[in-house]
């Protein structure tokens, strides 16, 4: 099953010379934990509340710090034709929860775990996961 399938296509964007102030009020305004961040129209890092947490809460620099300073990159997506076993592969290999669905430069969606525990009803779908999980390198 591909990506396109599962993948949530509302997702909250923001750029990169943003602050960690308007990035964290955006979070709240919009219940998101995450924000994939651009520049231009073009994905290049995410932000999550864990980035917050460790890379300026933890390390007490100034809420007006800019996003391109503490964003997570590179940023690692997936093309929505790629499979779900795939997706999960990656996820698992990187330790991330979230992973923006891009097609030639441009953001399409995104797949999170939530996303994959909403759509383990399917039997093959369920396999497909479990198959992807014993193949996470230890």
């Amino acid at each position: 099953m591909p990506v396109k399938n599962i993948m949530s296509m509302s997702l909250v964007t923001i750029g990169r010379d943003q602050t960690i102030l308007e990035a964290a009020k955006m979070m709240e305004i919009k219940k998101v934990g995450s924000l994939v961040v651009t520049s231009g129209s073009s994905p290049v890092g995410i932000l999550t509340e864990r980035d917050i947490v460790r890379k300026v809460i933890a390390q007490e620099k100034p809420l007006d710090i800019h996003l391109s300073l503490v964003m997570s990159t590179p940023l690692l997506t997936i093309d929505p034709e790629d499979s779900i076993t795939d997706a999960a592969g990656k996820m698992m290999k990187h330790k991330i929860r979230r992973l923006p669905v891009v097609r030639n430069g441009e953001l399409l969606g995104i797949v999170t775990t939530t996303d994959f525990s909403k759509h383990l009803a399917g039997n093959n779908i369920t396999e497909e996961i479990l198959k992807a999980m014993s193949r996470r390198p230890r």
